[in-house]
């Protein structure tokens, strides 16, 4: 090959070694790409450790692939999350993998003892011994239960062995040595002994001792007698519970762990430490210190930190939550802690439990008292024992008590009341409070005490007499004129035609 073309094939690959490196160097931590203008995924790990790959944290900045991910995710950029199923741990792992899952595949780190399979998707056999199994194969690490055989305990003893029989062999069980670790070929059947301790749950020679009658603990599921003292004490639970080494039982898993609704056990068995997390109110590595977050809040309801049960002086209970004691009580934050019933009575203008009701918009000088009732009065055009009615159409004051006019009726209606309309006929809507006759009388075109009845087509106007109806005025008479007139044509015609008739007779 050309001597010439090798260096030219060097110095373009020098070139872009040197662009790469420069293109890595001015990236800031958290982004990538030739121009530093893509963000890391948001799932890459940013914790305080960082991989080996560089001592970096967040993502590569050639190809933005996370270095780490973040807790239950996995894949190049961490954007992919592990099955819900999967053990998490406290730490993450970033050399291959991340916390829950393996980083390529997603496979789970680690299965909760009850499941198996590559993502924990699978349910050991309910044939298997408090559920166990391996979470590879799907054999159960703890044996058979009674009357099944086989690793994964699929197969059933037979009808003849009557204590069951054993998991490998599928030789029947005497009557002790049941409970052996390993089977019946654990047990020295010379002196009735398991050679190599007890399955779950059983302890003593023969392991034919439940843990749970010696322990007085159901949900022991190991136990270890402690010859020196001569008791027993529980060294393992059932999900949902940790062992506790101070008092050498089980106890269950705090209220105030979070859980992903899952079939994963909420706490750590060994340490009873929450796998979740804490749920609100709650804190420690175990969330059993309660404290009570609500504001002004005395005290919470036992293990509802959003609920509170005794509220601070100045505020009062109302549906678990606290609500301030009301400005108008008489005392500044004087009220009932529970019902918030002011304990001094309310301001001048303000009554009820709470003071919250307000008269002075109705009340003579604004007064009443712890019922609402106007101590002196009601203000113009009230009435009732708050002052809370409003006087009908009264032309003044009404009745404090009944609610009738004291001085008659604006105009427009009548009646004791004053609730009853003028005829709208009536001249200026005017009429009697007692007899609702339109005192002014009639708007033109009627007539009648109550200007009910209209006048004539004939009359002038409209207009005619407001009790009679007679028409009035310069059309009336006109009227009258033109009807004398054809009276006294017709009458003239006929003298003329008569007349007329004479002469003819005359002239002949």
């Amino acid at each position: 090959m050309d001597g010439s073309l090798i260096q030219r094939i060097l110095i373009i690959a020098l070139h872009i070694t040197l662009f790469e490196i420069e293109t890595h160097a001015t990236c800031d931590f958290g982004v990538w790409g030739g121009s530093c203008q893509y963000n890391c995924s948001t799932t890459c790990y940013y914790g305080n450790e960082c991989s080996s790959n560089g001592g970096k944290c967040g993502c590569e900045q050639l190809h933005g692939n996370c270095y780490g991910c973040a807790k239950n995710y996995f894949g190049d950029v961490c954007n992919k999350a592990c099955n819900q199923n999967c053990s998490l741990s406290d730490q993450c792992v970033l050399s291959g993998l991340s916390c829950g899952c393996e980083r390529q595949l997603g496979y789970c780190n680690s299965c909760p003892k009850t499941l198996w399979g590559n993502y924990c998707d699978r349910a050991c056999s309910i044939r298997c011994i408090n559920l166990e199994c391996d979470r590879t194969s799907g054999q159960c690490t703890s044996g058979c239960k009674k009357g099944y055989y086989g690793s994964d305990c699929s197969s059933t003893c037979s009808t003849s062995c009557i204590y069951g029989c054993d998991q490998q062999t599928a030789g029947c069980f005497p009557s002790y040595c049941v409970n052996c670790n390993g089977g019946l070929p654990k047990c020295d059947q010379s002196n009735r002994k398991c050679l190599n301790g007890c399955i779950d749950g059983f302890y003593g020679p023969s392991c034919d001792k439940t843990c749970a009658v010696v322990t007085n603990n159901t949900v022991c599921t190991k136990c270890q007698p402690l010859i020196s003292v001569g008791i027993t004490v529980c060294t393992e639970c059932q999900p949902e519970y940790y062992y506790d080494g101070v008092i050498g039982n089980c106890k269950t898993c705090s209220t105030g762990c979070k859980t992903n609704n899952t079939n994963i056990a909420k706490c750590f068995p060994n340490t009873g430490n929450c796998r979740f997390g804490c749920s609100s109110g709650w804190s420690g590595l175990r969330c059993d210190t309660f404290t009570c977050s609500l504001a002004n809040c005395e005290s919470c309801v036992a293990n509802h930190p959003t609920v509170c049960e005794r509220c601070q002086t100045g505020w009062y209970l109302d549906s678990g939550q606290c609500v301030r004691c009301s400005d108008n009580c008489a005392t500044l934050n004087s009220c009932d802690t529970t019902s918030g019933t002011c304990t001094g009575g309310c301001k001048t203008g303000w009554y009820g439990n709470t003071c919250k009701d307000n008269c002075t918009t109705n009340c003579n000088q604004g007064e009443c008292d712890s019922n609402g009732i106007c101590s002196s009065g009601c203000n113009s055009k009230r009435y009732g024992q708050k002052c809370d009615l409003q006087c009908p159409n009264c032309l003044t004051t009404c009745n404090r008590n009944t609610g009738l006019c004291d001085a008659g009726c604006v105009d427009g209606y009548h009646g004791n009341d004053c609730l009853q309309p003028c005829n709208s006929n009536c001249l200026n809507n005017k009429c009697s409070q007692l007899d609702s006759k339109c005192s002014s009388g009639c708007k033109q075109g009627f007539y009648g005490e109550f200007c009910q009845l209209p006048c004539g087509s004939n009359c002038d106007g409209n207009s005619c007499n407001p009790t009679t109806g007679a028409c009035s005025g310069i059309a009336f008479l006109a009227n009258m004129g033109m009807a004398r007139f054809r009276l006294f044509s017709k009458l003239f015609t006929g003298n003329l035609h008569k007349s007329r008739r004479c002469m003819h007779l005359r002239m002949r």
